[in-house]
């Protein structure tokens, strides 16, 4: 009897020693790995996840400048498997000098001059013109111009320029109905049974706001008001115009950097949160400038504007602005993940300066340049007009590329351009 117990008693004390030595192990192993995924390459931020007093994670932009020697391919950021070549037929009624914006809905594509424009474009998935939505005038359902669009499964949505107000119009073209309260929109998007609405660059009087979410009869369901100071709001004038909202989206939810308060909110249509707060550091714009109150020139260009967001499921994209050595734009990348922070200045190609960034090291053709406006969700896309040809026939024929046979697809249908035509639309899919 007295054997039995004391077997039980060692039993007890074996399992309870085993039982600490594990979660030791585990506890060295867990921090072992953290270990691991702190460690950084060489010019890269990498390491814990900082977080500010509201428990948004930090992105530390400001303190991290430090421009990388490597190329920045586009191939990291796009699938190269998925390239879609699409030369948009010429016809009167469409006649595309520029393009600003662009969706693909259901197979077909929806595209706007930039800023300002007069109608949507509505294309097939082959190039072929379908419709021209949109009518210039003074009745019912007609406009002047009109700036930031989306499409859903029935509508195509128009805010007005110089009105507080959208229309509707069906995806034939007919007017349906006007939507009451689109304060200065430049970027618009549906989502589900919701419109979400980002700020333009001009704010009347004490009437500041980043987004707003409608449902789609027109209702105001919430609008975002920033936290700001009494010196953003200048009393003796009756409005005042500051930095266009960088927005971009993926399937999954918008981002959309206030520069008021430096946070990225995540906006969808269940949720509107702080998303990542921007850390500028000695760069950060002081609000007398972002409201164009009170601006010394000089002292302007000291700081980092941020005019651009793209966000893959790797990585959000920041286009940078302004001051010395940001005149000529740079962008920083800053991958979720590993935390890491880069950054690259614009390169030159060739004695030719691009306006972009990104390398495109898949058909050698241009490159994609990050906007301010909302993106399509699934793609990014780059034009390719008739005047361009030739610098691409050319010059950049011999281009190093990963996918000649990409290049060779493009390279026939740039030979095949003629002087009128519309532009050569490229689809690249997001990563």
């Amino acid at each position: 009897m007295k054997k039995s117990r004391l077997q039980n008693y060692v039993c007890v004390q074996v399992c309870i020693s085993l039982l600490l030595i594990c979660v030791c192990c585990a506890g060295k192993s867990e921090k072992h790995m953290k270990e691991e995924n702190d460690v950084g390459e060489v010019g890269e931020t990498t390491g814990d996840v900082k977080l500010d007093e509201k428990g948004v994670e930090i992105i530390d932009l400001g303190s991290n400048y430090k421009l990388s020697n490597e190329p920045f391919p586009m191939s990291e950021i796009v699938d190269a498997s998925d390239v879609q070549y699409i030369k948009l037929e010429t016809t009167d009624d469409a006649l595309l000098p520029l393009l600003g914006q662009m969706k693909v809905v259901d197979d077909q594509i929806f595209l706007t001059e930039p800023y300002a424009f007069q109608y949507v474009y509505q294309f097939n998935k082959n190039g072929k013109f379908i419709n021209r939505i949109g009518k210039i005038g003074q009745g019912p359902g007609e406009y002047k111009l009109a700036m930031g669009f989306t499409v859903d499964d029935t509508s195509v949505y128009l805010p007005i320029i110089d009105a507080n107000y959208m229309y509707v119009y069906d995806r034939n073209g007919n007017y349906e109905r006007k939507i009451e309260g689109c304060l200065y929109t430049q970027s618009l998007t549906s989502r589900n049974d919701k419109l979400i609405l980002a700020r333009g660059q001009h704010c009347y009087n004490q009437d500041i706001f980043s987004f707003l979410i409608f449902d789609k009869t027109g209702k105001l369901e919430y609008k975002h008001k920033p936290e700001v100071s009494n010196g953003l709001i200048n009393q003796n004038r009756w409005s005042f115009s500051y930095q266009t909202t960088p927005i971009t989206q993926t399937k999954e939810h918008i981002l959309l950097f206030e520069i008021v308060d430096n946070y990225i909110y995540e906006v969808t249509d269940q949720l509107h949160r702080p998303y990542y707060k921007i850390d500028m550091g000695a760069y950060a714009m002081p609000l007398k400038y972002i409201s164009k109150t009170s601006v010394d020139k000089k002292d302007y260009f000291r700081y980092f504007s941020l005019i651009g967001l793209f966000e893959t499921s790797n990585d959000i994209l920041f286009r940078i602005g302004y001051g010395y050595e940001f005149s000529d734009n740079c962008i920083a990348r800053f991958n979720k993940q590993s935390k890491k922070v880069q950054f690259w200045k614009q390169p030159e190609y060739l004695g030719e300066k691009q306006n972009d960034i990104l390398y495109n090291d898949i058909d050698g053709g241009p490159s994609y340049v990050i906007r301010n406006n909302l993106d399509d969700p699934n793609y990014l896309y780059v034009l390719i007009y008739p005047h361009m040809a030739e610098k691409y026939l050319e010059k950049w024929r011999d281009k190093t590329v990963k996918y000649p046979e990409k290049r060779a697809e493009l390279c026939k249908l740039l030979s095949q351009m003629q002087e009128e035509d519309n532009p050569i639309l490229v689809l690249y899919k997001k990563k």
